[in-house]
């Protein structure tokens, strides 16, 4: 996909199951610098490995911390996706460029990973020739469903998304290491990186094919990115948990990495929100075998690198942020569920119809009175004559036209709305009293309602009321938004 070049102020959104941290910085500058920050702890549940879970208690916080002075005027965010649940993988492909190359991509992406691909946003980064004709690419798969909930976050609280960024993208920024293959015709100039270390391992002099282990320790994560001469072979993305843990799966990550016949010393260099803590390179130094510098104001690295990203983890057309938004200006949430009410009848010929059988029915029941008096009137008859069998027969006749055409009354009785009479009474039983069914319309399979609710709590409800409904099936949510007053 093409690079962006993200420019101007704006803040970075880093949100973690311990966390929310806002740095406030020019994107795209050569050399970030952190003109803000706000941290604050969040509530047990509020997120959980990235993935939003109470929207509505984190809303809150971040409007809290966009209140101050340093923060009001600034309307525009990059999103920091700090998770484990990115999936990544590189693959080879015929040499080509720009919409075909993310065409073929993309209509092959479930070969690349094991998932519902419906429900994952790919990216790609082009690493480099492969030979014979052939590239290599890197791809990564975010899901759908969290992207939605930090574009909601944002779009909430008046920001606008300008990109989406990933915690372990943003450590190769931070590193000054990248994909993509190094260039080997001239030396490249010296570039200075968000992340230097102590004792300077990392320089241009190294030995060729040693590896730089970079360690982005955060609160709830801690990426492992395996670097070569300038260039990320490995990456992994581990949930934190006690520190012998932690540094158990630091030791599996680096059995896995030497086990790919990558030779040469390997070098650790520790960074990201807790590497401030001076005590940690020696625990890892003893922890790991291997030598573990620690990288000097590494503590916003990973923010710092986002805001000069030049990939786009997001899904740009869910950001529907307008300057100075809020999720209590007044605005209904409307719910079009097209399709959901599986009725065979078009609701619309209902009155017609219900005349037409209000006319049959009377002369049916008019018939089926004249037919029972005669019937009844004939068995009398029968009762005073001998022959008990001709008089049985002829009653038998009589019963039987009645019966067929009582059963004919029942038949232009019996509709295919049966159920809509039904699925009103039920709608008012089961949708909040807060929410209001402003439209009844029709379909090609169905009855499409437009539901009006006051907030999405209760849209929510709404939607989980319906799907339990006994006499309709709800079939599809076609559109979820919000309208002005």
């Amino acid at each position: 996909m093409s690079k962006m070049k993200l420019s101007g102020k704006a803040l970075v959104l880093q949100i973690d199951r311990y966390q929310l941290r806002v740095a406030k910085l020019i994107c795209g500058a050569a050399v970030p610098q952190v003109q803000a920050t706000h941290v604050v702890d969040l509530p047990e549940g509020t997120v959980e490995d990235g993935m939003i879970r109470d929207i509505e208690t984190l809303v809150s916080i971040l409007k809290n911390a966009l209140e101050a002075p340093e923060f009001k005027h600034i309307h525009r965010a990059v999103i920091l996706l700090c998770t484990s649940q990115v999936i990544s993988d590189q693959t080879q492909v015929p040499n080509m460029s720009g919409a075909r190359l993310e065409k073929v991509l993309t209509s092959n992406m479930d070969m690349y990973f094991p998932v519902d691909t419906s429900d994952y946003q790919m990216v790609h980064q082009v690493v480099g020739p492969a030979g014979d004709d052939m590239q290599t690419i890197q791809l990564w798969a975010v899901p759908k469903s969290m992207l939605q909930r930090y574009y909601l976050l944002a779009n909430t609280c008046g920001l606008s998304v300008l990109a989406v960024d990933y915690m372990a993208h943003s450590l190769a920024n931070a590193t000054g290491t990248t994909f993509t293959a190094p260039l080997r015709k001239k030396e490249p100039k010296k570039k200075k990186n968000a992340v230097e270390t102590a004792e300077s391992h990392v320089s241009a002099g190294e030995p060729q094919g040693d590896t730089v282990l970079y360690m982005g320790a955060e609160k709830e994560h801690m990426v492992l990115s395996f670097a070569q001469e300038g260039q990320v072979r490995l990456q992994r993305v581990i949930q934190r948990s006690d520190w012998n843990t932690d540094m158990s799966e630091v030791l599996m990550s680096m059995e896995y990495y030497s086990a790919s016949g990558t030779a040469g010393q390997m070098l650790g260099v520790m960074t990201g929100a807790c590497s401030t803590d001076r005590s940690l390179p020696a625990e890892a130094r003893d922890a790991l075998g291997i030598q573990v510098s620690q990288a000097a104001d590494g503590e916003w690295a990973l923010c710092e690198a986002a805001s000069r990203t030049e990939l786009d983890f997001g899904i740009p057309a869910m950001n529907k942020a307008t300057r100075g938004a809020s999720i209590n200006n007044g605005c209904q949430y409307g719910l079009v569920l097209a399709g959901g009410l599986v009725l065979v009848a078009v609701v619309g010929m209902t009155l017609g119809n219900k005349l037409s059988w209000s006319s049959s029915t009377n002369s049916l029941r008019s018939q089926a009175n004249t037919l029972q008096t005669e019937a009844t009137a004939r068995m009398a008859e029968a009762s005073s004559y001998q022959g008990y069998a001709e008089n049985y027969q002829s009653y038998a006749g009589v019963y039987s036209q009645y019966s067929g055409d009582w059963d004919t009354v029942f038949d232009s009785l019996h509709t295919n709305n049966d159920n809509l009479s039904l699925m009103i009474r039920e709608l008012e039983d089961v949708l909040p009293t807060t929410c209001t069914v402003k439209e009844i319309g029709i379909s090609d399979h169905g009855v499409a309602l437009v539901i009006h609710a006051p907030n999405k709590l209760e849209a929510a409800s709404s939607i989980i009321a319906l799907r339990d409904l006994e006499h309709a099936e709800l079939e599809d949510v076609a559109d979820l938004g919000a309208e002005e007053e």
